[in-house]
């Protein structure tokens, strides 16, 4: 008997299609799809410094808002495409996103490093951690505000009352700097 065949007849699978279950002819494509996630994941996770599951969710919620913006412009208001604002968005996530990549490339080089005295090296590391996290608060704050101005327009209450909220704090914002 073989060694796997003894193991898996221990912990009462008959063979390795048994304990696959019924799906295991998939087993090649979801191990392929698996692998590919997971070194995706890995590249993000070690060169973007923020977790796959995090990256995930702002890639969908940028599509999200992305889709939403393209249903309330041209199917709810009945306008016209304008890819100029989507491109906006898009090219607004690129700059973020490349700014994480930096902050995190510089932080990886700041941990590797040799700077003396230590202090510095501490000082510097702080630096490029509020930077780096202080982006990916900033990406995913123009994510759901881009969505509650998209809800805003196909009149979801929630996202109205939202809207209205920031309007008035921006021109509180705003009547404070014109009195300086």
């Amino acid at each position: 008997m073989k060694p796997l065949t003894y193991i898996l007849n221990a912990m009462a699978f008959d063979n390795a299609h048994d304990m696959l279950g019924t799906f295991s002819p998939y087993f090649n494509r979801f191990l392929t799809l698996s692998l590919s996630v997971g070194i995706f994941g890995g590249f993000v996770e070690t060169y973007l410094g923020i977790s796959f599951m995090l990256w995930l969710f702002i890639a969908t919620g940028a599509f999200f808002d992305i889709l939403l913006g393209i249903y309330a412009n041209v199917v709810f208001l009945g306008h016209d495409l304008d890819t100029k604002k989507a491109f906006r968005g898009v090219f607004k996530i690129f700059v973020v996103m490349s700014i994480i990549f930096l902050t995190n490339t510089f932080n990886q080089g700041i941990q590797t490093s040799n700077i003396q005295p230590n202090l510095l090296g501490q000082i510097a590391g702080v630096i490029t951690s509020t930077l780096h996290y202080s982006s990916v608060i900033l990406i995913g704050l123009y994510i759901m505000l881009g969505i509650a101005e998209n809800g805003a327009k196909i009149e979801i209450p929630l996202c109205v009352s939202l809207v209205k909220i920031l309007k008035l704090r921006i021109k509180q914002v705003e009547d404070k700097n014109e009195v300086k």
